[in-house]
C-alpha cells in the first residue's frame, strides 16, 4: 500500500448527495411548490399530471414550478462552483 491516501468512492456520492440536498433547499427558499415539483419530478418520475395531482394544481403551474426550480439550481450551482 503506497502512502497516498485512497478516497472511498462512495465519498463522491454522498458530496454529490449533499450538493443537490443544498441545492433543493435553496429551492425551497424561494419557493417550497418549486422544490416540491422538482423532487417529484427528478427523483420519483412522476409525470406533470401526476405532479400536478399530488400538489392539486394544475399542469401549466407544474410546470412554471419545474422551470423556476431549473433556474434557481443552475444558478446554485454557478455561485457554488
Amino acid at each position: 500500500m503506497s502512502g497516498v491516501a485512497q478516497v472511498d468512492p462512495g465519498f463522491d456520492q454522498l458530496e454529490k448527495r449533499m450538493d443537490i440536498a443544498d441545492a433543493v433547499k435553496a429551492i425551497a427558499a424561494q419557493n417550497p411548490k418549486f422544490a416540491q415539483a422538482i423532487v417529484l419530478k427528478e427523483y420519483y418520475g412522476l409525470s406533470v399530471a401526476d405532479i400536478a395531482q399530488k400538489l392539486n394544481d394544475t399542469k401549466r403551474n407544474i410546470y412554471y414550478y419545474l422551470d423556476q426550480a431549473k433556474k434557481i439550481g443552475k444558478q446554485y450551482k454557478r455561485d457554488n462552483e
